[in-house]
């Protein structure tokens, strides 16, 4: 990592973490290749000096380059133990194997109470009948030391009947407080038989579920704010299999092989944005539904988050999410919408989608 100071000179080079997993980073075949996104370096106030500080996991410990006044981060960093059990720091390893165990997912401050907090997914049974998936966050407390420890067992968990693929974390209402996004998935999706052959053979859809959850007064784990559904299709194919293997659902649509897969080429990367392109301060739900139809849920104040109903806009849709972003095209405040349309037989084109 090089800080640029004010001056525009660069300061000594930090090395940070552990190599990166290159196969795993989004878009790495693409223009969006961002090796960041995959480092595993959990942005966190690590001493709780209101600076942002650098942790990741090495081995059996973490390790945390602090910031200073001046912006830099520290050469050397600082050991500190966990007393939160987990088996690996490695999401993928859920998606090998017989698919279970538990691994760390991030750190953040879940709670809004300033201090860091851990969160682990776990991932138990053998068949798929009897998977279950959770996620836990175990608070952040102040250390005598200056630091942040974790509680050893878990302050709060997040259990779905549905299998969870997925977490994302928004702040919705632009004030500081995150709510947590799930990705999930029925468990009779999971299940291949004749009959679910013939039903995706004769067009038969593949939901997903997305369950918000507000952490606003404190994380509420018993049942989610809004749920709102997103298709698992590939609209490059006109059928689809009527089941999806549970390690490919758990990989998910950002990884290397996603377009040289040979079952659901492109799932799991249908557009699904988030961001206030209304301009009222509180996020949308943007989903592309069809090839020529954008979904938008308005955002909408607590508890609900996003209006029942969508508003169509009818638009030429990219099925893949790499293609489309929110950006504030004119500097309005406000967030517009902006599609690449790659092709290789004619030239390449450009939708913008500006915002009133």
């Amino acid at each position: 990592m090089f800080i640029q100071g004010e001056e525009g000179k660069f300061a000594d080079p930090v090395k940070i973490g552990p190599p990166t997993d290159m196969s795993r980073i989004y878009g790495a075949d693409g223009y969006r290749y961002d090796p960041w996104s995959q480092s595993r370096i959990h942005e966190v106030d690590e001493n709780r000096d209101a600076r942002t500080d650098l942790v990741f996991w090495n081995k059996d410990h973490f390790e945390v380059h602090h910031q200073d006044k001046r912006g830099l981060f520290a050469q050397h960093a600082r050991n500190f133990m966990r007393e939160v059990a987990f088996d690996a720091d490695d999401l993928d390893s859920l998606d090998a194997g017989n698919m279970t165990g538990k691994v760390l997912h991030s750190l953040a401050d879940f709670n809004g109470d300033g201090v860091a907090d851990l969160a682990t997914v776990s991932l138990e049974g053998k068949s798929i009948a009897r998977k279950r998936s959770r996620y836990e966050v175990h608070f952040g407390i102040p250390g005598s030391d200056g630091g942040t420890l974790f509680a050893k067992t878990a302050d709060v968990t997040i259990q779905s009947k549905r299998i969870q693929i997925g977490m994302e974390r928004h702040d919705f209402d632009r004030n500081g407080q995150l709510a947590l996004m799930f990705t999930t998935i029925n468990k009779r999706y999971l299940k291949n038989s004749l009959f679910k052959t013939i039903a995706g053979a004769l067009g038969e859809d593949i939901w997903l579920d997305l369950e918000f959850y507000r952490t606003e007064g404190g994380l509420n784990s018993e049942k989610p704010n809004a749920v709102r559904r997103i298709q698992l299709s590939d609209t490059r194919r006109i059928r689809e299999p009527g089941s999806v293997p549970l390690d490919v659902a758990l990989r998910g649509g950002t990884h290397e092989a996603r377009f040289t897969q040979t079952r659901h080429l492109g799932t799991f990367n249908a557009p699904l944005l988030v961001g206030d392109v209304t301009g009222d301060g509180l996020s949308d739900l943007l989903i592309g539904v069809t090839p020529t139809a954008l979904d938008v849920f308005v955002g909408v104040p607590r508890p609900a988050l996003f209006a029942r109903q969508p508003q169509s806009v009818r638009v030429a849709m990219h099925d893949d999410r790499e293609y489309t972003w929110l950006v504030d095209m004119n500097k309005d405040g406000t967030l517009d919408i902006l599609l690449h349309h790659p092709s290789t037989t004619v030239p390449h084109r450009v939708t913008m989608l500006i915002a009133r």
